[in-house]
């Protein structure tokens, strides 16, 4: 069964075989105002520690980043989070919700928060 449109299995699995990563969460952070949004990057490495980041590691995330949006008049981050497969993610994301989201570090700030999870279905690297 392909889950990806017209896609053909094949192409899915040289498509997937590309990179580690399969899946790919987009987290897309607005804050109040910059003061607020350079406080949530200030505090990102207590929030994302690296006792976490090295279990959600060992569950099957390949790669985070933090980015901060400077093309747009607004207060945005986005997390990037790369997973090896859907198990991986799934496992990750119960760690995530607990760790990160009921945070009390992270519950302090006034945020929109808008989550894409996507397939990766096709990448170039240089």
């Amino acid at each position: 069964m392909c889950l990806h449109g017209n896609w053909s299995e094949t192409a899915f699995r040289w498509i997937v075989s590309m990179s580690e990563t399969t899946l790919m969460n987009f987290i897309q952070i607005d804050f109040p105002s910059d003061n607020e949004r350079e406080l949530y990057i200030a505090l990102h490495h207590q929030i994302w520690s690296d006792a976490l980041l090295n279990r959600l590691a060992e569950m099957g995330l390949v790669r985070k980043v933090l980015t901060k949006t400077w093309n747009k008049d607004n207060f945005r981050v986005v997390n990037c989070l790369e997973y090896k497969d859907e198990k991986s993610m799934q496992s990750c994301l119960e760690l995530i919700n607990k760790e990160v989201v009921q945070n009390p570090l992270s519950e302090k700030f006034t945020m929109k928060v808008v989550n894409n999870r996507c397939v990766v279905v096709s990448e170039f690297e240089a």
